[in-house]
């Protein structure tokens, strides 16, 4: 097996005075690869030895050289450490953390806190070592002197070094994970400790960025000359600087994680608020650490983990709201462009947006903008997992082409962690959307955006889109802005496919808000592409015909459909027309599939079976009576059977029922509205030749009656005026009869309406 890699990690660095030398430890860390090609890795622990020959006071610095410039199990941080282990060794005295990290030496490492602070950074971190076993917590926890040491230590020393500040710091953070053991670190009153330093750290930050300010701007007022010297010294100061807030990045996020700890646990323990820092205090650090870049993703999550929890309360989000944190928040979510933090903040913002006055501040600073970048990278990420080939060339925009490939492709192809998460934080997402597109003055914000089309394709390649996804889809489509555009596009006919292989009747919503716009397309929006999801929707509904839930969502996904892609199914009306004559059928199934019979009544070639022709007229008179208080229903009933009426047949089984037209006229003088119907101009000669003089034109009723039910009243009215005109124009002999019916319902609603 020959070895791939070869790394060499130094560990502690120790005195031995029975052999006057430098010791440290180190760990050999070997990969290699095995027989099968998979790679390996081997680890061993060793220790080297560095013997000092006799020496005086003034010898330490050129050794100390020596050792770090001669061996690279050293490096420049280790300077002062050396130094001060070879003043022990000159003075032939023990430091007290030798040999091998254990509980019984606890006491060895405290007294090292009287000594030099290179001493006191080891000594910390042995005892952050004991910490890393659980069964020493119990000790370390109970020890007031340990705990009082440390505090002092870090209120003394925490300035001076933030390698000292984070050991101690950590420690606190290890006792304070398990709620039990923090509870015994509440009257130590180490929070103050630890907001002193975070306080400390941010003048540190604040300084070293005023710093590199005036730096930088003596970069930009220099001469030539200068400008490539100071330019030096910038970049130099600014590689301190990243290092510095790498190590001070460590630290906040192991200060602030202790107080939060603390402060759960002072809540479960009931311990009095004298114990714990103001709330605001807190939340007020936190706002700072939002507005800290480079982004950390660690102590961010952290941030917004501690909001969210207590956003909860009414109160907790009142104390967010009135500090600089949404801002921040909302800064982060446009800057964090790798999506490093997204799912803590989107979580958080969740939570804030059950307030009214923080989902409009969101919505303000243009969240959904910011949104949809975040919703193009997942489409990207997707991409790259489930199409590796066309991610670079489709660039995250997939077609409708490349959408049904992946949905063929899905069949076969297995669920994995990347694929889980990336799910998870698509449904976490939609979910936050969610609550803004239930609102139809927010809804209306999503129409700028590209929101709705990037969710079609994610539910297209998503393996099992999350609910939370297709309910924001369902709200989505509500908006002619957002539906229109997406059917034209021809993009429902992959989520058509999608829903056929996935199963799931919830899916199905979606094309039901979408097919609501149907009536509105203007000619040039009716092609092929567009509705070329209708036919697949169709046989899936004839598919399942026992199935009431797939059946009534599907109904209203294709109802009011053009008729050229209803027809495209030869078995389409026989089928409509057994659903609503079906004794056992739901009066809310009828009602969608007495929408679909209406349009298909729309063809001048209607071929129905004589069987049902016959059982048809009784069935939609029955239901006409039973929705006696729904006069929307009512409404679509009265269009069915107008359109109905055009047929011979049909309009002659009609007829041959002796309370058909009593049922109509009921409905007759219910209202004082007019129907208004467009002046027509006359046809272009070309058209006139064309289709024989004739011109169409769409009828228009209108309505000025200030409530809803009054204006379906004028709706039924009118539609029951037209079927006995269109009977009256079909059936001379009837003419006269329904004039003198006419005309007694006119006298009886005169007669009722002067009463």
């Amino acid at each position: 097996m020959q070895p791939i890699s070869k790394k060499v990690i130094p560990g502690t660095i120790e005195l031995d005075l029975l052999k006057r030398a430098i010791v440290v430890s180190y760990e050999t860390v070997v990969i290699y690869a095995d027989e099968e090609g998979q790679q390996k890795k081997q680890s061993k622990n060793g220790k080297k030895v560095f013997p000092i020959s006799p020496f005086r006071q003034s010898d330490i610095p050129s050794i100390v050289d020596e050792l770090v410039g001669n061996c690279s199990l050293f490096n420049q941080n280790n300077r002062d450490l050396l130094q001060c282990l070879l003043e022990a060794l000159l003075e032939n005295r023990d430091v007290g953390f030798g040999g091998e990290v254990s509980i019984a030496k606890l006491d060895r490492y405290m007294e090292c806190f009287y000594d030099e602070l290179p001493i006191k950074i080891e000594a910390t971190h042995r005892i952050f070592k004991l910490c890393e076993n659980p069964d020493n917590l119990p000790a370390l926890a109970s020890n007031t002197v340990l705990t009082s040491a440390l505090t002092r230590s870090l209120c003394e020393d925490g300035s001076k070094s933030i390698v000292f500040a984070t050991n101690i710091c950590f420690i606190f953070f290890a006792i304070s994970h398990y709620s039990a053991y923090g509870q015994l670190l509440l009257k130590h009153r180490i929070s103050d400790a630890l907001m002193r330093v975070v306080d400390q750290e941010e003048r540190r930050y604040k300084a070293w960025c005023s710093r590199l300010s005036e730096l930088k701007a003596e970069v930009t007022k220099a001469s030539a000359a200068e400008k490539e010297a100071l330019k030096h010294k910038y970049l130099e100061q600014y590689e301190k600087f990243k290092r510095m807030l790498q190590l001070q990045d460590r630290l906040l996020f192991a200060a602030m994680h202790t107080i939060v700890n603390l402060s759960e646990a002072a809540s479960e323990a009931n311990v009095e608020a004298t114990h714990l820092l103001e709330v605001r205090r807190t939340i007020d650090k936190l706002a700072v650490f939002l507005k800290r870049r480079p982004i950390n993703q660690p102590l961010i999550a952290l941030t917004a983990v501690y909001l969210r929890r207590l956003s909860i309360t009414a109160e907790g989000t009142d104390l967010i709201l009135n500090t600089t944190i949404p801002a921040g928040i909302i800064r982060l979510v446009q800057d964090d462009q790798n999506g490093v933090v997204f799912e803590p903040l989107v979580r958080l913002m969740y939570n804030l947006s059950f307030d009214s006055r923080a989902s409009h501040l969101l919505l303000e600073s243009g969240i959904l903008s910011s949104i949809q970048e975040h919703l193009l990278r997942f489409t990207r990420q997707l991409m790259a997992l489930v199409a590796p080939g066309l991610a670079d060339e489709s660039y995250g925009e997939p077609t409708v082409e490349d959408l049904c490939k992946i949905i063929e492709e899905h069949q076969g192809r297995a669920e994995n962690g990347t694929l889980d998460s990336l799910t998870n934080l698509i449904a976490i997402t939609a979910r936050f959307l969610y609550l803004f597109s239930a609102d139809p003055m927010q809804l209306e914000l999503f129409e700028s955006t590209s929101i709705g089309k990037i969710c079609i394709w994610l539910a297209c390649l998503l393996l099992n889109p999350p609910l939370e996804l297709v309910s924001l889809l369902v709200n989505l489509l509500i908006s002619p802005a957002i539906a229109i555009p997406i059917t034209t596009n021809g993009l429902l006919l992959p989520l058509a496919r999608q829903a056929v292989r996935l199963n799931e009747p919830v899916l199905f919503l979606i094309f039901s808000n979408a097919a609501i716009h149907y009536p509105t397309f203007q000619k040039r929006h009716i092609a092929d592409r567009s509705f070329a999801h209708i036919p697949v929707l169709i046989d899936v509904m004839m598919k399942h015909d026992e199935s009431p839930d797939y059946i009534f969502g599907l109904l209203g996904a294709v109802a009011t459909a053009p008729l050229k892609y209803l027809a495209q199914n030869p078995n389409v009306l026989r089928f409509i027309m057994g659903l609503i004559i079906q004794p056992d059928a739901s009066e809310a199934l009828r009602l969608e599939a007495i929408t679909m019979l209406s349009n298909l009544f729309t063809s001048k070639t209607v071929i129905i079976n004589p069987q049902h022709v016959s059982r048809l007229p009784d069935t939609l008179l029955t239901l006409l009576g039973k929705l006696d208080s729904e006069l929307d229903y009512q409404g679509a009933l009265l269009l069915c059977i107008l359109k109905g009426i055009a047929h011979d047949d049909i309009r002659a089984a009609f007829m041959s029922i002796p309370d058909f037209i009593p049922a109509i006229l009921r409905f007759l003088y219910t209202s004082d509205e007019v129907v208004q119907i467009p002046t027509l101009n006359a046809p272009r000669s070309q058209s006139a030749s064309r289709t024989g003089g004739r011109r169409d034109a769409t009828l228009v009723v209108k309505s000025s009656a200030p409530t809803f039910e009054a204006r379906a009243a004028s709706i039924c009215s009118t539609l029951s005026a037209l079927i006995c005109d269109a009977i009256a124009a079909a059936e001379q002999d009837q003419a006269e009869k329904l004039q003198k019916l006419k005309f007694q319902r006119y006298n009886r609603a005169l007669i009722s309406a002067l009463q």
